[in-house]
């Protein structure tokens, strides 16, 4: 958490100077205005499938698409150049995973038996606040705006616990389904980054949508789980899969300006 404050202080300090060093040329009252939009769209992973190896083989994962809804408020500082802070929830990213085939035998001398390989799914769901520069460029064909956009930030990443069973431990005088496999609950906060761009429209005066695009990149996501020893019929922690994780967001955003 530490190192994520750091880099966030990091960019706060470069933006102070690039606000000192530019507010002063914005002579005319309607190049500073305050904004409040919203937004919504879709996240789509850009990496949709990957592999944990282990001890016991490797584990495919598969993470799927999520809505997306959030907030912003800002200030046009200079003609074109914006400060904002924004905030989205992406609800449910669909994370199914196949874990790998395991031999084992129950006791020594006893033959080896073998749990085939076992699907499971959980969902995971994320909270991102980031400070944002942009940069809009003049109107274009039709009264249309582009813009580029960066930003840092960082995203609260929950996971939901899950787990998965298997019958071939019955003959050992178990019920019909045995849990050998767990995913823990988990939230942690990541250091994320975002670049991207999109159109902006005019529809009056004080009132704007815009169509956008970013790759929003979040750092080191840790999936926590435990193992079942078969011998011993307790589970024990494994070490986390830890991913940075890249999603394309698709947003459709409303504006409304305040002139100052």
């Amino acid at each position: 958490m530490q190192k994520i404050i750091q880099k966030v202080k990091i960019t706060l300090l470069a933006t102070s100077i690039l606000l000192s060093s530019n507010v002063v040329f914005a002579d005319n009252a309607e190049d500073r205005y305050v904004y409040i939009g919203s937004e919504i769209g879709l996240s789509e992973p850009i990496v949709k499938s990957f592999e944990h190896k282990a001890e016991k083989g490797k584990t495919k994962m598969r993470l799927k698409q999520s809505r997306m809804f959030g907030g912003r408020v800002g200030y046009a500082f200079y003609p074109g150049m914006m400060i904002e802070l924004s905030g989205t929830h992406q609800p449910k990213y669909r994370l199914a995973y196949r874990l790998p085939s395991i031999s084992f035998s129950p006791f020594p001398g006893a033959p080896n038996l073998t749990i085939p390989e076992t699907t499971g799914e959980t969902k995971v769901s994320a909270n991102v606040v980031t400070l944002n520069l942009i940069y809009e460029m003049q109107e274009q064909f039709v009264g249309v705006k582009p813009y580029a956009i960066f930003g840092v930030g960082v995203a609260q990443v929950s996971i939901r616990p899950t787990s998965s069973t298997t019958d071939m431990l019955a003959p050992f005088g178990k019920s019909d389904k045995e849990t050998f496999f767990k995913v823990k609950k988990n939230k942690i906060n990541c250091y994320v980054w975002q670049f991207g761009g999109g159109f902006t429209k005019d529809l009056g005066d004080n009132f704007s949508i815009d169509i956008g695009a970013k790759l929003q990149v979040v750092n080191d996501i840790k999936i926590k789980y435990d193992t079942l020893d078969v011998r011993t019929q307790e589970f024990s922690a494994a070490k986390p899969i830890k991913k940075t994780i890249g999603v394309g967001e698709f947003t459709l955003g409303f504006t409304f300006k305040l002139p100052v």
